[in-house]
Protein backbone atom coordinates (compact mmCIF):
# COMPACT_ATOMS: atom_id res chain seq x y z
CA UNK A 1 0.00 0.00 0.00
CA UNK A 2 2.82 2.41 0.82
CA UNK A 3 4.54 1.69 -2.50
CA UNK A 4 1.36 2.54 -4.39
CA UNK A 5 1.02 5.83 -2.52
CA UNK A 6 4.63 6.79 -3.18
CA UNK A 7 4.30 5.80 -6.85
CA UNK A 8 1.19 7.98 -7.17
CA UNK A 9 3.04 10.87 -5.52
CA UNK A 10 5.89 10.38 -7.99
CA UNK A 11 3.49 10.58 -10.92
CA UNK A 12 1.86 13.74 -9.50
CA UNK A 13 5.24 15.41 -8.97
CA UNK A 14 6.26 14.52 -12.51
CA UNK A 15 3.00 15.95 -13.89
CA UNK A 16 3.40 19.15 -11.85
CA UNK A 17 6.94 19.54 -13.20
CA UNK A 18 5.69 19.09 -16.75
CA UNK A 19 3.02 21.74 -16.19
CA UNK A 20 5.39 24.14 -14.48
CA UNK A 21 8.26 24.08 -16.96
CA UNK A 22 6.90 22.83 -20.29
CA UNK A 23 3.25 23.86 -20.55
CA UNK A 24 3.18 27.37 -22.09
CA UNK A 25 -0.28 28.45 -20.89
CA UNK A 26 -1.65 29.18 -17.44
CA UNK A 27 -5.13 30.40 -16.48
CA UNK A 28 -5.13 33.20 -13.88
CA UNK A 29 -7.91 32.88 -11.30
CA UNK A 30 -9.71 35.82 -9.68
CA UNK A 31 -7.88 37.12 -6.61
CA UNK A 32 -4.42 36.07 -7.78
CA UNK A 33 -1.65 37.82 -9.68
CA UNK A 34 0.78 35.84 -11.80
CA UNK A 35 4.39 36.96 -12.10
CA UNK A 36 6.25 35.74 -15.18
CA UNK A 37 9.95 35.18 -14.57
CA UNK A 38 12.49 34.98 -17.37
CA UNK A 39 15.63 33.11 -16.31
CA UNK A 40 14.69 33.71 -12.67
CA UNK A 41 14.10 37.47 -12.98
CA UNK A 42 10.52 38.87 -12.71
CA UNK A 43 9.54 40.49 -15.99
CA UNK A 44 5.74 40.82 -16.18
CA UNK A 45 2.77 40.82 -13.81
CA UNK A 46 -0.52 39.46 -15.09
CA UNK A 47 -3.22 41.39 -13.24
CA UNK A 48 -7.01 41.73 -13.24
CA UNK A 49 -7.71 42.21 -16.96
CA UNK A 50 -5.62 39.29 -18.20
CA UNK A 51 -6.91 35.73 -17.74
CA UNK A 52 -4.48 33.75 -19.89
CA UNK A 53 -0.77 33.88 -19.13
CA UNK A 54 1.75 32.83 -21.80
CA UNK A 55 5.38 31.84 -21.47
CA UNK A 56 8.24 30.17 -23.34
CA UNK A 57 8.92 26.68 -21.96
CA UNK A 58 12.07 26.13 -19.87
CA UNK A 59 13.13 29.82 -19.98
CA UNK A 60 10.15 31.30 -18.22
CA UNK A 61 8.21 30.25 -15.12
CA UNK A 62 5.24 31.59 -13.19
CA UNK A 63 4.93 32.62 -9.55
CA UNK A 64 1.42 32.84 -8.11
CA UNK A 65 0.65 35.60 -5.56
CA UNK A 66 -2.56 35.61 -3.53
CA UNK A 67 -3.79 39.23 -3.38
CA UNK A 68 -7.06 38.50 -1.56
CA UNK A 69 -7.60 39.51 2.06
CA UNK A 70 -5.75 37.10 4.31
CA UNK A 71 -6.20 36.56 8.04
CA UNK A 72 -3.83 35.01 10.54
CA UNK A 73 -3.34 34.96 14.30
CA UNK A 74 -0.24 36.74 15.48
CA UNK A 75 0.63 35.52 18.95
CA UNK A 76 2.60 36.64 22.00
CA UNK A 77 3.51 40.28 21.49
CA UNK A 78 5.03 41.28 24.83
CA UNK A 79 5.50 44.86 26.02
CA UNK A 80 7.15 46.18 29.17
CA UNK A 81 4.46 48.23 30.79
CA UNK A 82 5.12 49.21 34.38
CA UNK A 83 8.46 49.73 36.11
CA UNK A 84 7.10 51.91 38.93
CA UNK A 85 5.42 49.23 41.05
CA UNK A 86 7.28 46.85 43.35
CA UNK A 87 6.60 43.92 41.04
CA UNK A 88 6.88 45.09 37.43
CA UNK A 89 4.73 43.45 34.78
CA UNK A 90 4.56 43.05 31.05
CA UNK A 91 1.48 43.01 28.90
CA UNK A 92 1.15 40.07 26.50
CA UNK A 93 -1.15 40.66 23.53
CA UNK A 94 -2.38 38.17 20.93
CA UNK A 95 -3.95 39.61 17.80
CA UNK A 96 -5.82 38.60 14.70
CA UNK A 97 -4.52 40.44 11.64
CA UNK A 98 -6.31 41.00 8.33
CA UNK A 99 -4.06 42.16 5.49
CA UNK A 100 -3.84 42.25 1.71
CA UNK A 101 -0.88 42.30 -0.69
CA UNK A 102 -0.93 45.42 -2.89
CA UNK A 103 2.30 44.97 -4.87
CA UNK A 104 3.01 41.30 -5.69
CA UNK A 105 6.75 41.91 -6.17
CA UNK A 106 7.08 42.24 -2.39
CA UNK A 107 7.40 38.44 -2.16
CA UNK A 108 10.88 38.62 -3.68
CA UNK A 109 12.03 41.25 -1.19
CA UNK A 110 10.65 39.19 1.70
CA UNK A 111 12.37 36.03 0.53
CA UNK A 112 15.70 37.85 0.54
CA UNK A 113 15.13 39.22 4.04
CA UNK A 114 13.84 36.03 5.66
CA UNK A 115 15.64 33.35 3.70
CA UNK A 116 15.16 30.29 5.91
CA UNK A 117 11.78 31.09 7.49
CA UNK A 118 8.64 29.00 7.09
CA UNK A 119 6.33 31.80 5.91
CA UNK A 120 8.17 35.11 5.57
CA UNK A 121 5.02 37.05 4.66
CA UNK A 122 3.30 36.30 7.99
CA UNK A 123 6.52 36.97 9.88
CA UNK A 124 6.92 40.36 8.18
CA UNK A 125 3.30 41.37 8.85
CA UNK A 126 3.64 40.18 12.46
CA UNK A 127 6.69 42.43 12.90
CA UNK A 128 4.75 45.39 11.47
CA UNK A 129 1.89 44.67 13.88
CA UNK A 130 4.37 44.57 16.76
CA UNK A 131 5.70 48.01 15.77
CA UNK A 132 2.13 49.30 15.55
CA UNK A 133 1.25 47.90 18.98
CA UNK A 134 4.39 49.35 20.56
CA UNK A 135 3.44 52.82 19.27
CA UNK A 136 -0.05 52.33 20.71
CA UNK A 137 1.35 51.30 24.10
CA UNK A 138 3.59 54.36 24.15
CA UNK A 139 0.53 56.56 23.52
CA UNK A 140 -1.50 54.87 26.26
CA UNK A 141 1.47 55.04 28.67
CA UNK A 142 1.67 58.79 28.24
CA UNK A 143 -1.98 59.18 29.16
CA UNK A 144 -1.48 56.83 32.12
CA UNK A 145 -4.70 54.98 31.39
CA UNK A 146 -4.38 51.42 30.08
CA UNK A 147 -7.77 50.04 29.09
CA UNK A 148 -8.49 47.35 26.53
CA UNK A 149 -11.21 49.33 24.76
CA UNK A 150 -9.06 52.44 24.55
CA UNK A 151 -6.16 50.35 23.27
CA UNK A 152 -8.34 48.92 20.47
CA UNK A 153 -9.47 52.44 19.51
CA UNK A 154 -5.85 53.60 19.48
CA UNK A 155 -4.93 50.69 17.20
CA UNK A 156 -7.75 51.59 14.81
CA UNK A 157 -6.62 55.24 14.74
CA UNK A 158 -2.99 54.25 14.12
CA UNK A 159 -4.02 51.94 11.26
CA UNK A 160 -5.53 54.91 9.44
CA UNK A 161 -2.20 56.75 9.69
CA UNK A 162 0.24 53.90 9.02
CA UNK A 163 3.53 54.17 7.20
CA UNK A 164 2.86 55.14 3.58
CA UNK A 165 5.94 53.30 2.25
CA UNK A 166 4.85 50.04 3.87
CA UNK A 167 1.26 50.58 2.67
CA UNK A 168 2.37 50.55 -0.97
CA UNK A 169 3.27 46.86 -0.70
CA UNK A 170 1.05 45.35 2.00
CA UNK A 171 -2.06 46.95 3.49
CA UNK A 172 -3.09 45.96 7.01
CA UNK A 173 -6.87 46.33 7.09
CA UNK A 174 -7.64 45.37 10.66
CA UNK A 175 -5.92 44.33 13.88
CA UNK A 176 -8.18 42.83 16.55
CA UNK A 177 -6.98 42.03 20.05
CA UNK A 178 -7.87 38.40 20.85
CA UNK A 179 -6.03 38.02 24.15
CA UNK A 180 -4.77 40.59 26.62
CA UNK A 181 -2.96 39.44 29.75
CA UNK A 182 -0.61 40.74 32.41
CA UNK A 183 2.60 38.79 32.95
CA UNK A 184 4.98 39.34 35.85
CA UNK A 185 8.41 40.22 34.57
CA UNK A 186 10.93 38.62 36.92
CA UNK A 187 13.86 39.81 34.84
CA UNK A 188 13.34 43.40 35.97
CA UNK A 189 13.21 42.62 39.71
CA UNK A 190 16.52 43.13 41.53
Amino acid sequence: MDNTLSFAELILKFWNTILEYIWPLYFRHEGFNIIKKTCGKPTKIYENGERFCWKFPFFQTFDIVDIRCQTFNSTAHSFGCNNIKTVPYNVVVDTQVEFRIIDPKVIYELNNDFNNQINPLYLFVSNQVHLLLSKCFLDTKQTGFLNLNNLQETINDKLKNTDKDFGKYIKINRVVITSYDYNISLRQIQ
